[in-house]
């Protein structure tokens, strides 16, 4: 008898499970980058140096900066936000 879990489905590709998770709420797509950052600390390979966490922010943010200049970003008042977030 085998303890292991059977998969009978295939498994996802990356572009269905971005696809998925897209469509998750924004604390659960929270939760769910979370934890995935939390598994690349588990993981064997080398650790990001401080340099380059702070130079991919700095990307992250010009890239949302440049979103927004170039309205393609959508917008929420502080009380959407926070509705948003409550669910």
């Amino acid at each position: 008898m085998h303890d292991e879990p059977r998969y009978t489905d295939s498994v996802p590709t990356l572009d269905e499970l971005r696809e998925q998770a897209l469509r998750l709420s924004p604390q659960e797509r929270a939760e769910l980058a979370a934890k995935l950052l939390e598994s690349l600390d588990d993981d064997d390979s080398e650790a990001l140096t401080q340099a380059e966490i702070e130079k991919a922010w700095d990307e992250e943010i010009e890239r949302r900066s440049r979103e927004v200049d170039e309205g393609r970003a959508e917008l929420l008042t502080e009380d959407e936000f926070w509705k948003q977030l409550e669910g």
